[in-house]
């Protein structure tokens, strides 16, 4: 009989994210309805971010469209959503729609638009998102750095694959 509060609601969503189990944060969505708790913003992006790793893309979107303030988080998650999903065009056109906000990118938002280059073997589209990265100074970033030298030699730039390489700072088995 007690109520739950905001933070009770993130604790469990994040819990349910963290643990890959979607169908439980999906119940306690339906919980929060049926209570009719009403959404903050924090509680809309957590909820976009499980749908969207969930790969339920329409109900992530519907979250996205529902934020007052979309945040860099909101924006990546819709974006690795997507890409994830083999919506690469998608991915790189909210992209394109974050940074016509004003928005600038992270580390996290690279690594999907690298992904969706790589997959879609769009060069061109890399090149400038490799230019947008340089100028926005991402720091070294083993997941990013995999991801850009990835894109480079699914598009058939070998030597600038080979130059992410080299001037990678971390490595892995992966890079």
């Amino acid at each position: 009989g007690l109520e739950f509060n905001p933070a009770t609601y993130a604790l469990l969503l994040q819990e349910c994210i963290f643990r890959k189990e979607y169908k439980k944060g999906k119940r306690i969505h339906a919980h929060m309805i049926v209570v009719g708790f009403v959404l903050n913003e924090y509680l809309k992006t957590k909820l976009l971010i499980l749908y969207a790793k969930s790969g339920d893309l329409r109900t992530a979107h519907i979250l996205l469209d529902m934020l007052l303030e979309k945040s860099l988080v909101s924006w990546n998650a819709i974006i690795a959503g997507y890409v994830q999903k083999g919506l690469e065009d998608v991915g790189l056109s909210l992209y394109n729609k974050m940074r016509q906000r004003g928005l600038i990118p992270d580390q996290y938002t690279f690594a999907s638009v690298f992904r969706a280059c790589a997959s879609l073997a769009t060069l061109e589209h890399g090149k400038q998102a490799h230019g947008v990265m340089t100028k926005c100074q991402i720091g070294q970033n083993v997941v990013v750095s995999s991801a850009h030298m990835d894109m480079y030699f699914k598009c058939s730039d070998i030597s600038d694959g080979h130059r992410v390489f080299d001037t990678s700072q971390n490595r892995n088995a992966i890079t």
